[in-house]
């Protein structure tokens, strides 16, 4: 699966509709995540923005007094705005420089274009984009789903769902169970680095009901994070699977791809105990049927045992 599902004011810089415009401040902050695109003059702005959003603007609240203009991009950095697009040349001819400055500070991505653009391009091409990706992700999870529930039909191998995971992520997988041993894919290089995982898992999801319920993040040692995901069957939890991530913040494709396997996992589990559940009973079924002289003779047991037959 690919990992490219999140665009970046970096990425939007490339799109032909930006050939005009110039990045003028908040240059550490081309990683920020574009999630929608929208057009906004007004100067209370907090309302309607959101996590991610590029905002498009012709700089009419740049007409305002400094402290009116300061509190405009303030308003956007709180929201955790992608960006900021300024059209030079309707409204303004020039970004004062405190403007600049706070940008800068807050590696807050400013961009101008130094002639008037029509601004439904930029939102068409970019909506468009965001919605194909959106599509592409839809298709790919839907394969990742058709897979596991091969598995999941055909077998109870744990490690077969787990590798599957690992085929989509390249991410170290870890199976955290209760009542049985921890499972790793792939397997850590050494039994020192399994034996650290499985002691950091179980130390924190021990007595942590937020995490037997519901995803969780726990930092770990050299700038990493692991990403749990309780495996609840019956309305208990039987284990956890979790995903060690180096250091950035997973991504929702990454959280759904999680929350898929742990669901096919809990179904497994439920076969398996189904399963074991039935041979049990049918032993002792047998053991009754044994003692109450049900079975003719000792081929009848045999068979009911599932034993070949002596030669």
């Amino acid at each position: 699966m690919s990992s490219g599902f999140n665009l970046h004011i970096r990425e939007v810089l490339d799109r032909p509709v930006f050939k005009r415009a110039r990045l003028i401040a908040g240059a550490n902050g081309l990683d920020r995540e574009v999630g929608w695109v929208h057009i906004l003059e007004i100067t209370n702005v907090a309302p309607f923005v959101t996590k991610n959003d590029l905002i498009l603007t012709t700089g009419l609240w740049l007409h305002h007094y400094e402290q009116e203009r300061l509190s405009y991009m303030q308003q956007l950095i709180r929201q955790q705005a992608a960006g900021l697009c300024v059209e030079l040349g309707t409204s303004i001819e020039n970004i004062p420089e405190e403007i600049i400055e706070l940008a800068d500070q807050c590696d807050f991505p400013l961009l101008v274009f130094e002639q008037p653009v029509r601004f439904v391009e930029i939102t068409q091409d970019i909506h468009g984009l965001l919605i194909n990706q959106q599509h592409q992700l839809l298709k790919d999870l839907e394969a990742f789903s058709r897979r596991l529930q091969q598995i999941t039909l055909q077998s109870t191998d744990v490690h077969a769902v787990l590798h599957v995971l690992y085929e989509y992520t390249g991410y170290q997988i870890v199976y955290h169970s209760s009542v049985e041993a921890n499972k790793f894919c792939p397997k850590p290089a050494t039994s020192e680095e399994a034996d650290e995982l499985t002691f950091f898992y179980r130390k924190q999801v021990e007595g942590n009901e937020a995490a037997a319920q519901e995803p969780s993040r726990f930092p770990m040692p050299g700038d990493r994070l692991l990403l749990s995901q309780p495996v609840i069957c019956l309305g208990e939890t039987l284990a956890y699977v979790g995903m060690i991530l180096p250091g950035e913040q997973p991504l929702d494709r990454i959280v759904l791809l999680l929350d898929y396997t742990a669901k096919s996992l809990a179904t497994l589990l439920l076969r398996m105990l189904f399963l074991e559940e039935k041979h049990l009973r049918d032993q002792n079924q047998l053991i009754q049927d044994i003692l109450s002289h049900q079975l003719e003779d000792e081929e009848a047991a045999r068979s009911r045992m599932g034993v070949r037959p002596a030669k």
